[in-house]
């Protein structure tokens, strides 16, 4: 079984950012079941949440993803939300739900999607099981 955070570990390895804190861009749940924090920080990774405030705009930007928006509205809030992380000391953002995926990054050298991280692990297993 390949898990998404390990995913995301090897991806911040290979990113030479495995020993940085990360910010978590996800769903209320997901921050709440601890999920990330729980699984990085025995490798040394220090996961920073958004504040309450932030939280309900990442929730809202979901919300409206899910509901087919694709507006400015979304993209400057997980922006903003990415923006604060960073000044906390982020060095990489995780997008740890699959509906950020498909908002326009805050900045390509600092966004890391757990989703597309999951799939390069799953292409690697494989290629490695069947000999690719």
């Amino acid at each position: 079984m390949i898990h998404i955070v390990d995913s995301v570990r090897h991806a911040l390895l290979a990113r030479d950012a495995a020993h940085d804190p990360v910010g978590l861009l996800a769903t209320t749940a997901t921050i709440c079941t601890g999920i990330y924090a729980n699984r990085l920080a025995p490798h040394g990774i220090d996961c920073l949440i958004p504040t309450d405030d932030e939280q309900k705009l990442i929730m809202d930007a979901i919300r409206r993803i899910k509901a087919g928006a694709d507006d400015e509205h979304c993209t400057a809030s997980i922006r903003a939300v990415a923006a604060s992380l960073r000044r906390r000391g982020a060095r990489s953002i995780i997008l740890g739900c699959t509906e950020l995926s498909l908002v326009p990054p805050p900045d390509e050298s600092e966004l890391l999607d757990s989703t597309a991280a999951l799939a390069r692990a799953c292409v690697l297993r494989f290629s490695t099981v069947c000999g690719a």
